[in-house]
This record gives C-alpha cells, sequence and structure tokens, in this order.
C-alpha cells in the first residue's frame, strides 16, 4: 500500500492493521520527518519503541519484557534496510507475533527495488516516500502542533513556516516549543521575528544558557546568561529549562535501567526531539537520576520567587551556577 500523506493515514487508524512501513527516499530530513511522525503516535498510544541498526537484530521472541504488559504493543524501528535484506524481511514477517511491528528506514532505495514494490503493493504493509515533505501534510502537522498547544497563527505566518520546512522539517518541533514560549510571553510574534525563530537566529544565546546547564558548564552560562537576560524575560528561560529538565530527567528514569543510550530514549513516552538526543548523550555521564531530579526541584523553587518579585537577574544565574562543575 503506497501512502502519499501520512498525517491522514495515521489519523485514519488504517496503520492498526498493518505489519510493517517502509520509510524509503534520499531526503534524510524528510526520512527523519517522518518517522519522528509515526514513532510518536506509537508512544501516545502506549506502545514500546525499540531501535535496531540492521534487520539481523530483530528480537522475534515471544516473552514479555520486564515492564510490558499482557497486550503491549512492541514497535521496532530498523534504521537502514537495504534491498539484499528482502528475503530477511519475508522471513521475519511470517514470525512476527501480532502485537509486534516493524519499521524500516531505507535511506538509498529507489522506487523500482523490490522490497519497494512489495511494500506498495501488498495488503499488510506500508509504503512512505520521502523524497520530500507534501505541502499537505506539512501544512496539516504545523496546524496540529498550533492546535495542541492553543496557539494562532494568521495565514500568512503559515505560508511562511511552509517555506521555511519545505525543504527539511527536522526542526518543526523544537521550533513549535520555541513559537510556544514566545507566544505565551508577547502575545504575537512579526513575520520578521518568525523568520529569525525558524532560521535559528533568535535567542540563540538563550539556548546555549540551558545547553550550558545540561551540561553542567559554568563557564557557557556565565557568557551566554549576560547576553540572554537581557534578549529575554529570566521567567520565559526558566520555564525553557524546567521543561527541558523534566524531559531529563524522564531519560534518566530510563537509562538507569537501560543497556545502551538508544534504549532509553525509544522507552521514553515524551518525544525525543532531533536536536536534543547529541545533547542528552553528551551529558548522561554528568549526572545520576537523584541528581537531576534535585535540580528540577530547584528550578520550581526559582519559578516560585519569581513569581513573588523574590529573585533578581544577577541571582538567578549564580543559582544556575550551582549545578555546575
Amino acid at each position: 500500500m503506497r501512502i502519499p500523506n501520512l498525517n491522514s493515514y495515521l489519523n485514519s487508524k488504517a496503520y492498526e492493521t498493518q505489519q510493517a512501513l517502509l520509510l524509503y527516499g534520499n531526503n534524510e530530513g524528510a526520512l527523519q520527518f517522518h518517522l519522528d511522525l509515526m514513532t510518536q503516535r506509537f508512544k501516545q498510544e502506549g506502545a514500546i519503541v525499540e531501535t535496531i541498526s540492521t534487520l539481523e537484530e530483530i528480537n522475534l521472541g515471544n516473552e514479555p519484557g520486564l515492564f510490558d504488559g499482557p497486550d503491549q504493543q512492541t514497535v521496532t524501528v530498523c534504521r537502514k534496510v537495504t534491498g539484499r535484506d528482502f528475503p530477511l524481511l519475508e522471513k521475519t514477517l511470517k514470525s512476527l507475533d501480532p502485537s509486534h511491528k516493524l519499521i524500516l528506514v531505507g535511506p538509498n532505495l529507489g522506487s523500482k527495488i523490490k522490497m519497494v514494490t512489495f511494500f506498495q503493493t501488498a495488503k499488510n504493509v506500508g509504503a512512505i516516500p520521502s523524497y520530500d515533505v507534501s505541502l499537505p501534510l506539512l501544512r496539516d502537522v504545523i496546524l496540529s502542533a498550533l492546535k495542541q498547544r492553543d496557539l494562532t497563527l494568521p495565514p500568512d505566518h503559515i505560508d511562511l513556516l511552509l517555506e521555511a520546512y519545505s525543504g527539511s522539517p527536522v526542526s518543526l518541533m523544537t521550533d513549535m516549543e520555541k513559537l510556544d514560549l514566545y507566544l505565551k510571553s508577547n502575545g504575537s510574534i512579526e513575520a520578521q521575528d518568525l523568520k529569525q525563530l525558524v532560521n535559528g537566529s533568535l535567542k540563540l544565546d538563550v539556548d546555549q544558557l540551558i545547553e550550558g546547564f545540561i551540561e553542567r558548564n559554568k563557564e557557557k552560562v556565565l557568557r551566554h546568561g549576560d547576553i540572554a537576560l537581557l534578549e529575554e524575560e529570566p521567567y520565559l528561560i526558566l520555564r525553557s529549562l524546567i521543561r527541558q529538565m523534566s524531559t531529563f530527567c524522564e531519560f534518566m528514569s530510563h537509562r538507569q535501567f537501560a543497556t545502551s543510550f538508544s534504549q532509553a530514549v525509544s522507552s521514553m513516552k515524551t518525544p525525543l526531539f532531533f536536536s536534543t538526543k547529541p545533547l542528552f548523550q553528551r551529558s548522561e555521564r554528568l549526572w545520576n537520576l537523584k541528581l537531576a531530579a534535585h535540580s528540577l526541584r530547584h528550578l520550581l523553587r526559582l519559578e516560585k520567587r519569581f513569581k513573588n518579585g523574590e529573585l533578581s537577574m544577577l541571582q538567578f544565574q549564580s543559582e544556575l551556577c550551582l549545578f555546575c562543575r
């Protein structure tokens, strides 16, 4: 089955009847965007999403995992398949348990490859071309992301977003978080500021400040903090920090049981955006779960002090440095 509009396909829940989905094409941004949409939907429905590098690594055992419920659905993402994997794929599909689904990523598969033809025509599988992201899909995803956050933008701003993400929409969801914070602080956004936000040039120092805190890098917090506190309201920076640390604490809670970084990420209910993974990966060795949870509680206490007008900008920077090395 060929799937031209992934968002409509996911909303129709047709994917529930199919054993496997294939993403193919040579647009890395489109592949990652489509993959994030699918894994996010499965996680929202309570599935365990695991990632493997090659099809040979798949575990076809029927015994439930340590934290699996009796009817727990498992979704295995295979990051790279080639045309030579087709015989193994056929064997794998015959052995799959009904509660086990596959998502295969074929970055170098052409449309005439035997595996692609199979996914386009067979009833119990689906093929998603990822040479680009269609504008109808991109519009649906943008409008859906805005609706989830109770945000509205004028039509010309939506068109600006469509133009910005038409090539590679990997940063879309991360930018939606930034847009959410910006609109809740300022009420509206001018077209020029929106362009800067999606191009990554707006609030660069704020992002670097947050990264510095996660990395426990005192020099980075101090260097970017001075500029960030002039660019943005301290309370808004703090809210961004709390969101990021909440996600990091969730990651660390899974990391203590996981055997690898990718296994911990796959176990998370909160989607981990593409740009956040390298930050968490290089920072995990600097924290343990107890320390991360303590820092989050500290940030929440700072939030209360801000609301009561008890914290200056200088004190705010000093408080952040308490958790730096």
